[in-house]
């Protein structure tokens, strides 16, 4: 029995031995294998990761890019709002000033047709009355005529009777005297 502990243990060790230097032979191959493979996919990890770091690069410098432009066309858009609206109050603040400005001239003008229209309405009542004293004075001098007429005639008359009144009194004193003698 004691050949068994002996040969047992042996025989165990003898195949351990050939698993061990079967598996030695193969395993720093396949360590090997297994370490290079983990370092190729390290490096093709990191060969990934800085070609997506260099593209991020990229994209962060055209977006940063983009932003700087968008910006300045905000900026330069904001720039002309504020031109526009600064134009905008200016020409408000010109019209307000020219609109009072006109609005006292229209006052003005309001009050100059209002002394206007009183003038012509008295010129008018001037020019009324003068045509109806010169209608009156048509009248007056037409009648003025008529009379004078009247009175010329009249006159006339008058005279004519004077002269047959004087004439007649001479003849009278003609016959007065032819019948004194």
């Amino acid at each position: 029995m004691t050949k068994v502990y002996i040969f047992v243990p042996l025989a165990f060790l003898a195949a351990f031995f050939g698993y061990w230097s079967y598996y030695k032979t193969g395993y720093d191959a396949k360590l090997l294998a297994i370490d290079q493979a983990a370092r190729q996919k390290v490096v093709d990890e990191l060969k990934e990761e800085a070609r997506k770091r260099e593209i991020a690069i990229k994209e962060a410098v055209a977006l940063n890019a983009e932003r700087k432009a968008q910006k300045a066309a905000l900026e330069a858009a904001e720039l002309a709002k504020k031109a526009a609206r600064q134009d905008a109050e200016d020409a408000m603040a010109l019209a307000n000033s020219e609109r009072r400005r006109l609005q006292g001239k229209v006052s003005d003008l309001k009050e100059s047709v209002f002394d206007v229209s009183k003038l012509i309405e008295e010129l008018k009542a001037d020019k009324k009355r003068l045509a109806d004293e010169k209608a009156a004075l048509g009248t007056y001098v037409t009648l003025a005529r008529t009379n004078e007429q009247s009175f010329t005639s009249v006159l006339e008359k008058i005279q004519a009777a004077e002269a047959a009144r004087v004439a007649a009194a001479a003849a009278a004193a003609a016959a007065e005297a032819a019948a004194k003698r």
